[in-house]
């Protein structure tokens, strides 16, 4: 996946928020039901992984905006 892909599907995703992106690693917020939680990605990750594969391996349940 590419970056700007993943950043995308970031904003679209009602329970995320990007808190850092630099060129090595980025932040996500996720709003967890039992509270917020920060996860630190290494981008190399994204660009190996599918966006359905990061979501489950962090354990974040796959949800889409409302239009």
């Amino acid at each position: 996946m590419t970056d700007e892909d993943f950043l995308r599907r970031v904003k679209t995703h009602p329970r995320l928020t990007l808190v850092h992106y630099d060129r090595s690693i980025c932040i996500i917020r996720y709003a967890a039901p039992g509270g917020p939680r920060e996860i630190r990605l290494g981008l190399w990750a994204v660009q190996e992984r599918h966006w359905e594969q990061l979501l489950e391996a962090l354990a974040i349940p796959l949800e889409t905006a409302v239009a």
